[in-house]
């Protein structure tokens, strides 16, 4: 210690010989104030906001006027309770009625309430989070609020420890049943992401909860859950989406069974084929004529279309009967032979199906025959070589010189005379019926 007047050390021995160096680093003087500068976060320090918003429907109870301040302060601290996590940086709950502040609603709605059984709170949860290195986004920040509270409220946990509070509740809220929703904030990420942890099962989530290496990468995220549902689990889609998901309307290929038919993507979601866009289509018909054209009426039939719809009209060869007949339901009657699958060759009149199918019969009598009309030949002349004559295309049993109809391949003559000539050895007289 020192003499402040003198100086001289008191109570302790001198140094042999003072210091002949002055020290390389000399003190600063202290500072003479606080600093005027704010503290700042470190960069690797964030702050997560959100805001979440949600409506209590209160049934079977009757809130006045006098109690409702009361009901409306105690719901407000028993959100505060339940949803402000000790963590938080900030949690301020702001509470209405029906859509309105409550000094409002008070003043516009004093004489409905003592009529009305029923009493929406809607309340607001505006939060924030330090955070160090990875961070909760804003909806996992806001499920980490309300995960709780909806739990209380489902539960009839959040009435009953409004009735504990007082006695006036007690009996406002006795047989009172509390429902909730939420209202969805329209800035809050859709970032739905696969969650291969549930290996079971097929889920997409945005509960902000993804692993690590997804928000390192990003490249794992879609806009919405149908989207990441197609994306990752196309095979499982119905089971992906669940009832939020929208299921594409149209008719897909039953390839699972025996069954040549379509199945109705709306009403038999649970076998969506995995190329969805590939194969729907968007009628019955469609779906059979690509997927089942062999057995396209069987198909159409089956899949619960009209065979109506599936007849096209057009005509197609019966060898059997050598006649062309249309494609159509037999009930339909006249020249309706059937529905026929699409791999028959189909034909737009009677007369280009004869030509093609049944060239060895003549035209007329082709069409006549298919067409189910009167035939009466060309009357022309050709030699029934079984009776070495020349007779006439005609079946006229008024005519004794009717043949009966002459073959496709018969060559035909105008006159007796010319067909004569080309069996000379035949009399004239001998040569036709007469």
């Amino acid at each position: 210690t020192y003499d402040e007047a003198t100086c001289d050390s008191v109570g302790s021995t001198p140094t042999m010989s003072p210091s002949t160096s002055p020290t390389s680093n000399p003190s600063k003087g202290p500072s003479h104030g606080p600093s005027t500068s704010p503290t700042t976060l470190s960069p690797a320090t964030q702050v997560t906001e959100a805001e979440v918003e949600g409506k209590i429907q209160f049934s079977n109870t009757t809130i006045s006027e006098e109690n409702m301040s009361l009901f409306v302060d105690e719901i407000k601290r028993e959100i505060k309770r339940i949803a402000c996590d000790d963590n938080f940086l900030k949690c301020e709950v702001s509470v209405g009625v029906n859509g309105q502040p409550v000094s409002r609603y008070l003043r516009e709605h004093s004489r409905s309430m003592q009529e009305s059984s029923s009493t929406q709170v809607d309340y607001a949860i505006a939060l924030e989070e330090i955070c160090v290195s990875v961070c909760s986004d804003s909806v996992a920040l806001s499920n980490q609020a309300t995960g709780s509270l909806h739990v209380a409220i489902d539960n009839g946990s959040f009435v009953e420890s409004l009735k504990g509070s007082s006695t006036t509740l007690m009996t406002l809220l006795a047989n009172a049943i509390a429902t909730r929703s939420v209202v969805p904030d329209p800035g809050a990420p859709s970032n739905w992401y696969p969650d291969w942890r549930s290996s079971s099962k097929s889920i997409c989530l945005n509960d902000g909860n993804e692993p690590t290496y997804m928000k390192i990468f990003g490249n794992y995220y879609e806009n919405s859950l149908d989207a990441c549902c197609k994306r990752y689990y196309a095979w499982d889609l119905i089971a992906c989406t669940g009832d939020a998901g929208t299921i594409p309307s149209g008719f897909y290929p039953n390839w699972g069974t025996s069954e040549t038919k379509c199945l109705n993507s709306i009403e038999s979601p649970e076998t969506l084929p995995y190329t969805l866009e590939i194969w729907l289509d968007v009628d019955i018909e469609s779906c059979c004529e690509k997927n089942f054209n062999w057995v396209y009426n069987d198909c159409v039939y089956l899949s619960g279309g009209s065979l109506n719809i599936a007849a096209t009209n057009k005509w197609y060869v019966n060898h059997q009967e050598e006649i062309c007949q249309q494609d159509c339901l037999e009930e339909g009657g006249g020249s309706c032979g059937g529905l026929v699958d699409l791999g028959k060759t189909l034909f737009d009149t009677a007369a280009a199906c004869c030509k093609e199918k049944l060239s060895w019969i003549t035209s007329t009598t082709c069409e006549s025959h298919s067409m189910l009309l009167p035939v009466v030949g060309t009357s022309l002349w050709y030699i029934d070589w079984s009776l070495q004559k020349c007779v006439k295309d005609c079946a006229d049993s008024s005519d004794v010189n009717c043949g009966g109809l002459a073959n496709q391949y018969d060559p035909k003559y105008s006159s007796s005379t010319e067909c004569c000539d080309r069996i000379r050895y035949v009399g004239p007289r001998e040569c036709t019926l007469e």
